[in-house]
């Protein structure tokens, strides 16, 4: 059997951009202006929901825009077992 999107790893990864926005007091709209292009509100609902994946590039980005403590975050996901 295939192995999930919805890892342990990236959902906890979803539900720290999500809280860490909300604590910023940033709205999804705001994010997604402040990430340029052809991102929108919608790109950061399916983020925080888990239903999509960021590339390396993309989660250091947006981490620095919520001002997300990424090396913090990593040592969290090291303590959970990759599934």
């Amino acid at each position: 059997m295939a192995k999930s999107l919805y890892t342990q790893r990236h959902l906890m990864i979803a539900a720290a951009i999500g809280a860490q926005r909300r604590a910023k007091g940033l709205t999804q709209a705001d994010v997604a202006k402040a990430m340029g292009g052809t991102w929108s509100q919608p790109i950061i609902v399916n983020i925080e929901k888990g239903g999509r994946r960021l590339d390396l590039v993309e989660l250091l980005r947006l981490a620095d825009i919520i001002e997300l403590d990424i090396e913090a975050l990593i040592r969290k996901l090291r303590e959970v077992p990759d599934e």
